[in-house]
């Protein structure tokens, strides 16, 4: 029985894989951005005027903090590392401005040179403005109205999972979703607000973790789903699924599936019919809503996962990833 299950999921890796084909016209490439740094990139933000922050929670010593800045597009690059102010308490970043930062339990307000502890419990994920926000933390969301002063906890509860992603569309509309996997466990979680981060309400689909979340309108959006299933001892499937909803997030239908690790774990879309999906390994783009995917990059080594894509007011796309890794896409 586990010979056969095994031929399965190898059959249905290759398929994966020959689904992401190769496009033969390279036209789109994305390029090799030396920061001539070699820490973990975690976290990118994108502001007007093609201006990008990226931060490196740890350096390769794991004692600094790295924060780079570019202007330009990213053709020149600023550095600003400062010691390590404690091992968890950077991790999404979130800017106002170039200099107005928030990131885990700090803020600045000069760019990164002197940092502010909060009180607030978790990381920074959503602002409207200046002074409304949401901060994620475990499986409970939290509301600033005063610019991360304080909050108060407007969704709660107990369990594994917990929250990685939100998104809001105008003032009222928002989800956010997360989850864990390990061992024989593997859950996901959904919630939704209609009234500006208020209240929300769990979606009632049992899903199971979701490691990637992009949403385009208030109605259409996608998850990736970690497909893991195993127990202490073995693992009986691996890989990742691309779901889609166009109904709030009420019901959901599959798109894509790879049963590879390594062929994607993160979604980016732009519009229905333009997205990416990425991971340890892969970049793949579809310009047909997902019927067809097009491999754009190949990365040959794990120990290069990539971690978020972004994309810029000018349409200029850009992912971080391990050891330093930074990728700008270029049309041409």
């Amino acid at each position: 029985m586990k010979i056969f299950l095994s031929a399965i999921i190898i059959t249905l890796s290759v398929l994966a894989i020959i689904s992401c084909r190769k496009d033969d016209e390279k036209r789109v490439k994305w390029e090799v951005v030396n920061l001539n740094y070699t820490g973990d990139l975690d976290d990118i933000f994108a502001l007007p005027n093609d201006t990008i922050m990226v931060i490196s929670r740890f350096d390769d010593t794991y004692q600094k903090t790295c924060i780079f800045e570019s202007d330009d597009a990213g053709k020149t690059w600023k550095q600003n590392c400062f010691d390590l102010l404690t091992p968890s308490g950077f991790s999404n970043l979130y800017c106002f401005n170039h200099l107005k930062i928030f990131c885990g339990n700090f803020k600045t307000y000069d760019g990164g040179r002197s940092w502010q502890q909060v009180g607030i419990k978790g990381t920074p994920s959503y602002f409207f403005n200046n002074d409304i926000g949401f901060y994620l933390w475990g499986s409970s969301i939290y509301k600033t109205t005063d610019g991360g002063i304080s909050a108060e906890l407007v969704f709660d509860r107990i369990a594994y999972d917990g929250f990685q992603f939100i998104q809001f569309f105008g003032n009222r509309i928002g989800y956010a979703s997360g989850g864990a996997s390990w061992d024989s466990f593997n859950s996901g979680i959904m919630v939704k607000t209609t009234d500006g981060g208020n209240t929300w309400q769990q979606l009632p689909e049992k899903f199971k973790n979701i490691e990637g979340m992009s949403f385009i309108s208030a109605n259409v959006g996608y998850i990736v789903i970690d497909l893991h299933e195993g127990s202490v001892i073995e693992t009986t499937v691996s890989g990742s699924e691309l779901l889609k909803t166009t109904d709030g997030g009420i019901t959901w239908t599959s798109i894509y599936k790879g049963y590879e690790s390594k062929l994607f774990a993160k979604c980016n879309f732009v519009d229905e019919q333009h997205g990416f999906i990425f991971g340890v390994g892969t970049i793949c783009s579809t310009s047909d809503g997902g019927k067809t995917w097009t491999q754009e990059h190949e990365i040959p080594s794990s120990d290069y996962a990539l971690n978020k894509m972004i994309f810029t007011s000018s349409g200029t796309g850009y992912a971080v990833g391990n050891n330093g890794l930074l990728l700008k896409r270029i049309i041409y």
